[in-house]
């Protein structure tokens, strides 16, 4: 008589285990594919993208705020003080044809504006300098310019008292040379208060 073979009884445990497995493995959902490389840019692709032409919005935005590189060069700006000593303190400088040049005057004495005041007055060139102070003495209620002779001022301030200041805005003589400046208050251009203002063309290396 054949013997039967029995089943272990963990078999049936161990079975419905693994079925049970099997079924949440196919129920789960894949997930979301994951996203493509970026690919990346080619020298090529950057060349191209710099000869691109100029949009019309971008030519006018360039245009609305462009850079003065002409003002820059052409402005030039001094300050030049007058003291009790009747001297400037800037007695040279120099400017190149057709620049726009200013000048600050400022009185940096103490002594009342009656007897020390100070003006700046940029003389055309060749202008007789004693001959124009002396025209001048007698003009206190034009800041001492003779009216007969203003045809011969470049540019002027009024005449300052102590602690005042004044800016002046001229554009420079297109004919080169040495061009005097006064304080045209009496007696103080023989006192020394002069100076010379040279329009010269500086060489394109400077």
């Amino acid at each position: 008589m054949k013997s039967i073979q029995r089943i272990p009884s963990s078999l049936p445990a161990v079975l419905a285990l693994a079925f049970s497995l099997t079924g949440c493995a196919r129920d789960e959902e894949p997930g979301p594919p994951l996203p493509p490389p970026e690919e990346a840019v080619t020298e090529e692709e950057e060349e191209n993208d710099a000869d691109e032409p100029e949009t019309e919005e971008e030519a006018e935005a360039r245009d609305e705020d462009p850079v003065d590189e002409e003002e820059e060069v052409n402005g030039a700006v001094f300050e030049i003080t007058g003291d009790d000593n009747m001297r400037f303190g800037l007695p040279t400088f120099e400017v190149e044809p057709g620049q726009d040049v200013t000048v600050i005057l400022e009185n940096i004495g103490s002594l009342p504006k009656e007897t020390m005041g100070h003006n700046f007055v940029l003389l055309a060139l060749g202008t007789d300098v004693n001959a124009f102070a002396t025209a001048a003495i007698p003009h206190v209620d034009n800041d001492y310019i003779p009216p007969d002779r203003e045809d011969e001022v470049i540019a002027a301030t009024r005449i300052l008292g102590p602690g005042e200041s004044e800016e002046i805005t001229f554009t420079a003589p297109e004919i080169e040379g040495e061009y005097d400046y006064i304080c045209s208050f009496p007696g103080h251009p023989a006192a020394g208060m002069v100076g010379v203002m040279t329009v010269t063309r500086r060489s394109s290396g400077e």
